[in-house]
């Protein structure tokens, strides 16, 4: 895998969900969680180990955006990317169905792990602005973080789709046949 595309993919990606993601919600609802669709892409056809660190690499600088505490998103793609990657049953990856499954999948575990940080973890500090201005910390509620899953969900087919014709920039291995499961 080559890891220079895998630094763009992860600024622009990132930099999309920072800038864009509240031009991209419906009504009032939460956007949808691009950065997760690119991890999705990378776990889908990275070899485990370059899904693992790809993944990692990627909910840091998600993590440094969002204001979360370190390594949330971290963990949370981490943990999606070595699940992904050991699924034997995996049908091809460019399959829309593939898609909406691996997506829903990860959505889902980013919005478990999410959930449960804010309730273990609940006294995350509220930020101040150099001008003074007070923001206090944000929780998301179960079903604003399910909305979000539904509506990465929807958005997997098209998303992944596209990353998935820029596949040969990467230089993905291809992916054994015989594999162990866990």
């Amino acid at each position: 895998m080559r890891w220079f595309p895998l630094f763009i993919l992860a600024y622009l990606i990132v930099g999309i969900q920072f800038g864009a993601g509240a031009f991209l919600r419906i009504g009032n609802g939460p956007p949808p969680n691009l950065v997760l669709l690119a991890v999705a892409f990378i776990a889908i056809n990275a070899p485990l180990s370059a899904a693992l660190i790809g993944c990692i690499i990627i909910g840091l600088f998600q993590d440094v955006t969002t204001g979360q505490p370190p390594g949330v998103y971290a963990f949370s793609y981490g943990l999606f990317a070595f699940i992904v990657s050991r699924w034997r049953w995996l049908p091809p990856r460019g399959n829309p169905i593939t898609h909406v499954v691996i997506a829903f999948t990860g959505a889902m575990l980013t919005a478990v792990v999410l959930y449960i940080q804010g309730i273990v973890h609940p006294d995350v500090p509220a930020h101040t602005m150099p001008d003074g201005t007070h923001f206090p910390a944000i929780r998301l509620s179960l079903g604003t973080l399910l909305l979000g899953v539904l509506f990465t969900t929807l958005l997997a087919p098209i998303v992944m789709g596209l990353l998935h014709r820029f596949r040969k920039l990467f230089a993905f291995a291809p992916r054994s046949r015989h594999r162990f499961a866990m």
